[in-house]
């Protein structure tokens, strides 16, 4: 289950909604532990820490800091990860962190308290990052983005990372952006995942009437990971983005379809056990078996998220 810290953030995505949306600095512990309570409840195994970047000098983030008596954001969220873990929310939830670069340091600090960390590099199209989308996101400059990630790597983290495709950037650097993943990937063996993550428009941004990303894209895009990672990372894609198209992804090369959500499935009233068996469907029809993502799969075995997680 996500839950999300802040939305405060130094960066201006034009795809991103938290620059141009209300917000609370930044969650306090109380409500932490009333989300967490609902977390598990609802069944939840894992949950990711998400919200902006580079907050450490933000102004709003130091008032919220001082008020709630913590001395620094890692301090905060070293604090938050202890709350997950403490019995009194009627289970111990493991936590990863979804929150951006935090430099050689940060991570070090950070690893004792996290499962993992998700961190994509989003691009290496120097286009993009300095003219289009990201042009306002100076933490996703291509080379400050690969040395976080290796960052991650010298720390020990299991690391999620990625490319988004359908923000302007050319075939060609999507291709490179793989290649250079799979090169960090083999030398520091701590890439568990790559994410091809599919733009699709949110009204509250600049990027609002942007076309998303095609099918045609995406399976292009899937089979060019699934050729250069080494085999022992997985191709991930996002399957609640890709309903009725997950096999043709699998058989492009996709073999992890993210964490599906619990609480995404069971919107609306709907039973998300009934959900996540419709959803799987096509799969388990041309063959396809599915299991939890730490487990060993066959050579016709999908992972996913655990279908615990909410």
């Amino acid at each position: 289950m996500p839950i999300e810290l802040t939305r405060s953030c130094s960066n201006a995505c034009a795809f991103c909604p938290y620059p141009f949306t209300p917000h609370e600095p930044l969650l306090s512990f109380r409500r932490l532990r009333g989300q967490l309570r609902q977390a598990v409840s609802l069944g939840a195994t894992l949950i990711d820490f998400t919200g902006g970047e580079n907050l450490e000098e933000s102004c709003e983030i130091k008032h919220a800091l001082a008020y709630y008596k913590v001395h620094s954001f890692l301090g905060y969220l070293i604090a938050a990860s202890e709350v997950a873990s403490h019995p009194e929310n009627g289970k111990s939830l493991p936590v990863r962190l979804d929150m951006g670069p935090f430099g050689a340091e940060g991570w070090a600090l950070l690893q004792p308290h996290f499962l993992g960390a998700k961190l994509l590099l989003t691009t290496v199209d120097k286009t993009v990052a300095q003219e289009g989308a990201l042009s306002k996101a100076p933490t996703h400059a291509p080379e400050y983005r690969l040395q976080s990630i290796i960052d991650v790597g010298d720390a020990g983290i299991p690391l999620t990372t990625g490319i988004m495709i359908g923000i302007g950037e050319s075939r060609e650097s999507r291709g490179k952006a793989i290649r250079v993943l799979a090169q960090v990937a083999s030398r520091y063996g701590h890439i568990r995942s790559v994410l091809i993550q599919a733009f699709r428009p949110h009204p509250a941004t600049p990027m609002a009437h942007h076309k998303p990303a095609s099918l045609e894209e995406m399976l292009e895009t899937v089979a060019l990971a699934r050729r250069y990672l080494p085999l022992f990372v997985r191709v991930q894609i996002n399957a609640l983005d890709w309903r009725g198209h997950l096999p043709e992804l699998v058989q492009a090369g996709a073999d992890d379809l993210g964490d599906l959500s619990l609480k995404v499935l069971s919107g609306r009233g709907r039973d998300p056990q009934m959900e996540l068996a419709l959803l799987l469907e096509p799969l388990k029809a041309k063959g396809y078996v599915w299991r939890i993502r730490s487990m060993p799969a066959g050579p016709r075995a999908v992972a996913a998220g655990v279908p615990q997680t909410v």
